[in-house]
């Protein structure tokens, strides 16, 4: 999900995430997890069981850092083959 442009370069500008950022970070890790709980639900009434890794913002290199590898992600639903 995209942030506005001028969110991103008041953010890039400094050498610390600003006040501004993470509030947008907080509200939009709050909006994705709602979504993911409501599709999970609807999967579940059907049976179907969902797994969801979860994604961390690494500072350090200013971008998003998934806790599952590809390798991970492919082993839950058993599409590792051996």
């Amino acid at each position: 999900m995209p942030f506005e442009e001028k969110l991103v370069k008041l953010n890039s500008k400094s050498q610390e995430p600003v006040k501004e950022w993470i509030k947008a970070k907080g509200e939009t890790d709050g909006l994705i997890t709602e979504i993911v709980d409501e599709l999970k639900a609807e999967l579940a009434k059907n049976d179907i069981g969902a797994a969801v890794p979860e994604i961390i913002f690494d500072y350090g290199n200013k971008g998003f850092d998934v806790a599952w590898s590809h390798k991970s992600a492919a082993y839950v639903p058993g599409w590792v083959l051996s």
